[in-house]
Order: C-alpha cells, then structure tokens, then sequence
C-alpha cells in the first residue's frame, strides 16, 4: 500500500460519480489511502449523494437521489499535515460547505503548502471562498463561470485545466484526464 494519504470533502447531495470514482480509484489503482470527511458528521455517520444529468428539454441539469455514504473521518479532528492531496467533489454540497470556515481555512492550508488539490463541477465554489484564487486558471460546471470570475480567477472552458498545484475539471465527465493530472501531482 502506498504512503500516500488524500482527504475528500464532501456533504450531503454530492454528485454521486464525483464522489465515488475518485474515492474507490485512488484506492484501487494507486492504494492511496483515502479518507472522507464532512463538517458535522464524524465516521459511520451517511450523507446522501445525489445523481445530475442533463436533459435538452429543460433548462438546467435533473437531480434524481444517488446512495448513502459513509464518513470515514471525523472532520474536528483533521490534521492537515497527514495528507498529501485534497479532492473537491462537485454537486449540491459546496453550496453549503462553502460558509464552514475551519473547511476554507483548511483548503487555505494546501494552497499556502503547494499541496495538490483537485476540484470538479461545482467543487471550486469552495476554492474561490477562499479568497486565493485571484488570478489561477479555473475549470468548473458552466453554472459558476461568474462566480470563478467574479473572485478574480480566470474562467477556463477545457474540461480539465492545471495551474500549479490545482486541478479542476467541469463534471464527471472529465474523470479520466483530470485524475491522471491529480495523480501526477500526487507523485511528484
């Protein structure tokens, strides 16, 4: 098993695939050990994913219920220190996330330390709170493109962008790129 340590933050009506496939391949393929964390809940306790899909006879995406997942750490006791990386999911939950301040001082840690940080969809919600972006290429679901460029970051429209220790991507759709560019930085 490798060294290696990443920490993913996710809540409640996360995108399902952003959620699990980087989860079970970072796992899997690199044996990185991975951990799950969410404000508020500590391990054993479930949030629920949420499933998006876009649809040409509405205006925006559909949302359907995804599966219960289980929190593996406790997020009050996160040393920041003990990871290598940090992935940013997308979906519903950085809508929320993106007020819990111990979470963006946390992002504000692997940024002030070059650590790797990997963010997808609407994931970058939580980057841009942390007031650090100003100036970082970014790539995001197209529903944030004022948000990222409001903070003063450059909106990107490729699916995948790195711009020093970020990776961001604009859906699960981007996964095999963006995880390969994460990695990248992981091990280097």
């Amino acid at each position: 098993m490798s060294e290696k340590k990443i920490l993913i933050i996710a809540g409640d009506f996360v995108e399902d695939y952003e959620l699990m496939v980087p989860y079970q391949v970072l796992q899997i393929i690199h044996e990185y050990e991975v951990v799950v964390a969410c404000p508020g809940k500590v391990i054993g306790d479930k949030i629920q994913t949420s499933v998006h899909d876009m649809n040409p006879n509405y205006g925006t995406m559909t949302e359907k219920l995804g599966h219960k997942f289980t929190i593996t750490e406790n997020f009050n006791t996160i040393i920041n220190e003990e990871y290598d990386g940090l992935y940013l999911p997308g979906g519903r939950s950085p809508e929320y996330l993106q007020y819990n301040r111990k979470l963006i001082n946390l992002i504000k840690y692997f940024m002030e330390n070059n650590k790797p940080i990997c963010s997808v969809c609407h994931g970058p919600l939580l980057l841009l709170r942390t007031k650090m972006m100003n100036g970082k290429k970014i790539s995001a679901f197209d529903s944030i493109k004022n948000d990222v460029l409001l903070s003063g970051a450059v909106y990107c429209d490729d699916d995948v962008v790195v711009d020093g220790n970020l990776v961001t991507g604009k859906s699960y759709l981007s996964h095999v790129q963006l995880l390969k560019e994460f990695i990248q930085l992981i091990e280097e």
